[in-house]
Parts: C-alpha cells; sequence; structure tokens
C-alpha cells in the first residue's frame, strides 16, 4: 500500500509540476462567427502547416424533448482564421466564411498540402431513410472544387476517411457482396480510381498520408486495430485493441486511434473518463507501426478522451475531467488538458480549460493541436485561445 501511495504522489507531483502553456493569442468568437450563439457545438483542427485554425460551427437549434435540441439542417458553418497575429480590425477581413449548406458528420479534413479541404454530411432537415450524403471540396479562397453526392442512407452510405496523399482521398464504396466491404480511392475531380474488396466489418479511423496507411478496427466490438498498407493492401500491424468500443449514446468512445510521427507511430487513447468502466480507462498507450513494440504508456491518464494528436509529432492533448465545487452542495466538471510527448515521455504543459462568457460551452470542450505539436488552441466558452507550447 505504501508504494502505490508514493507512486499516486509522484504522478500527482508531475502533473501540477508540468508548466502551463504560452498563451499567444486570445480572440472572442463574436469577432468570427456572426450570429455564434445559435451555434450547439464548435470543433477546432489545425492545417497540417500550422497556418490556419478551421473552426467548425455546429448546428442551429430549435427547443426539443427534454434538454436535447433539435437540430436544423443547413446551418452548419466553416471559419478559417489565421494563427499568426493580425490585428483585431484585421480578424475578420482574413478570415474565410463558408457555409456548406448540410447536417455535418464528421469533422473536416485537410489536404496534406494544406491547399483544400473536405467536408461531408447529409442534407435535408430529417434524417430519414432518403437523405442524400454529400462531399464537398474547398480551396482556401472559398471556392469549391467539387461536389460529390455519395448516395441515400437506405443504401450502404458511402464515406469518405481521408486524403491517401495530396492528390487521392480514401472513400468505403457499395460492394455487391453481403460479406464484403469496398474501398475506393477518388482524385480530386472526384472520380475513382482504384477499387479494392475488403473484409465488411473493416472500420477506418485514421489514414496517413505521409506513409499511405490506414488504422482499422478489425470488427463491430473493435476486439483488434489493423494497420494497413494501401499501396499492397497488406496488413502490416495487427494488435488487440483493451479498449473495445463502449458505443454509448450513439458515440463511440473506446476506439480512438491516431497516427503520429508521419506514420511511424500509432497512439491509442481510451474511453472518456467519465463514462467508461475500469475496463475501459486503461492508460493511453503508442506503439511502433514497423516492428509492433510498444513505445510507451502513459499512467498518469485513464481514458483521455477526447483527445487530439500531432501527426507529424510525438504529442497528444489527453483529457482529465475533474469535480468542480459549486454553490452550496453542487459541482460541475472541471476540464483539464495535459500535453503528453511519449517520446521524452514527459507532460509538456498542463493547464484548465477557462470557460468564460454566456454561452454555453460545448458538451465536448474543443481543443487541437498542431501538425509539430508546436501549437495548440481551445475554444472555452465564447473565446479563442491559441497557445504555444514549451
Amino acid at each position: 500500500m505504501k508504494s502505490a501511495a508514493v507512486i499516486i504522489s509522484l504522478l500527482a507531483v508531475q502533473l501540477v509540476g508540468a508548466p502551463p502553456p504560452k498563451l499567444i493569442r486570445e480572440i472572442g468568437l463574436d469577432q468570427i462567427i456572426s450570429g455564434q450563439p445559435a451555434f450547439t457545438s464548435v470543433s477546432l483542427l489545425f492545417s497540417p502547416d500550422e497556418n490556419w485554425i478551421e473552426i467548425v460551427g455546429g448546428y442551429r437549434a430549435a427547443p426539443g424533448r427534454g434538454h436535447l435540441p433539435v437540430l436544423l439542417s443547413g446551418s452548419a458553418s466553416i471559419f478559417l482564421v489565421p494563427r499568426n497575429e493580425p490585428s483585431v480590425q484585421q480578424i475578420g477581413e482574413q478570415r474565410i466564411q463558408i457555409d456548406p449548406g448540410m447536417y455535418l458528420a464528421g469533422g473536416a479534413v485537410w489536404s496534406p498540402n494544406s491547399d483544400s479541404f473536405l467536408v461531408q454530411g447529409f442534407t435535408g432537415s430529417a434524417l430519414g431513410p432518403n437523405t442524400g450524403r454529400i462531399a464537398r471540396l474547398w480551396n482556401l479562397r472559398g471556392e469549391e472544387l467539387w461536389h460529390l453526392d455519395m448516395g441515400t442512407l437506405k443504401d450502404r452510405p458511402i464515406q469518405i476517411f481521408g486524403f491517401l496523399d495530396a492528390e487521392h482521398l480514401l472513400a468505403n464504396g457499395v460492394s455487391v457482396k453481403k460479406t464484403a466491404g469496398v474501398l475506393e480511392t477518388i482524385d480530386l475531380q472526384g472520380k475513382v480510381v482504384d477499387t479494392w474488396t475488403a473484409p465488411k466489418q473493416w472500420r477506418a479511423v485514421d489514414v496517413s498520408p505521409d506513409r499511405h496507411l490506414l488504422a482499422v478496427l478489425s470488427d463491430d466490438e473493435a476486439s483488434k486495430t489493423l494497420v494497413v498498407d494501401y499501396a499492397s493492401k497488406k496488413v502490416i500491424l495487427s494488435k488487440d485493441n483493451p479498449y473495445h468500443d463502449l458505443n454509448r449514446g450513439g458515440e463511440s468512445f473506446g476506439n480512438s486511434q491516431y497516427f503520429t510521427e508521419g506514420g511511424k507511430t500509432l497512439c491509442s487513447v481510451g474511453a472518456l473518463q467519465q463514462l467508461g468502466g475500469p475496463e475501459f480507462n486503461v492508460a493511453p498507450e503508442c506503439w511502433d507501426v514497423d516492428s509492433g513494440k510498444r513505445i510507451a504508456k502513459f499512467d498518469g491518464i485513464r481514458g483521455g478522451a477526447p483527445a487530439a494528436a500531432s501527426p507529424r509529432g510525438s504529442r497528444l492533448i489527453l483529457t482529465r475531467y475533474t469535480a468542480v465545487p459549486g454553490p452550496g452542495h453542487s459541482s460541475y466538471l472541471g476540464v483539464e488538458y495535459v500535453v503528453w510527448d511519449f517520446r521524452s515521455g514527459t507532460q509538456v504543459a498542463v493547464w484548465k480549460s477557462q470557460q468564460t462568457g454566456t454561452i454555453p460551452p460545448p458538451r465536448l470542450s474543443s481543443m487541437a493541436i498542431s501538425s509539430t505539436g508546436r501549437y495548440a488552441a481551445e475554444i472555452a466558452g465564447d473565446v479563442l485561445r491559441i497557445y504555444e507550447l514549451p
């Protein structure tokens, strides 16, 4: 018992001892998003060159049953904000706004060259069986490069996973065989240039354009994580997935997998701390893709989701929830972010998310880390903060 207490104390000292990141910009969302109180959620994503931050505003909400809003389609918006330091007057001029006219499904995807980005989602105000699926590709001038209709939900839907390289995207297609799935390579004109029959149960969770690798969950239970070399169509890494797929409330919290270090490493993050049981709240860990050896494990956090990873670096942002005393005997969940560098084995930075303003914060706080791990960003309440990490 004494040794266990010492270990816990050391972990606590490490978390407290890590410095906060350096705040380099703080921007009120009212300078970026017009009418932003109507948005119910906001997500963030850095461009690969780290020069832009993409803000995807959620959907305008109408009253629904209980505490759940009714989401109205065609109201999501995308904003591109430069990471550099323009004046307050220039923020509105330099930012790019796009209204995709769809109910977005999943986050946006940047091209490896940072010159375009793709979003996909649903048309129509109700997510019924005849709701259409569409994908759209834009450049940084806000010009639409192509628009791809992907069928309806009553058929097996097509979903684009991400960029295989600067010129091609990877998507799942429709197979005539019920026991098989189809992976398709699509060029920037929206044309299918390659098709591969793959196991039906495979579910892609990340793509590495640097090495043309695909990380997939092997089955509905997410019992294994596989890394596939798309050029040879061979599985080059297979490992047991201790997190599995909680899939509670329509969301998956046990299957977060991220390519890092340009596809040399695959990192796994466990369940959302407050929702997962002990069997799911396991420590984040990273694996060498080529050797299959585990190279790091972070015992300072159990769970860690939601998380973000640096695709060309060795850093992850992990989420830690704490109980914060409220008025009287009440309490609420406080959010603490920990930046872990799995190569050095250190906690690079730790900070508490400061919720400010009158806008209700997103249900899960929004944060992102840049490609090399040099910068981080968060939205807390009605403020966007950009940090430089040690």
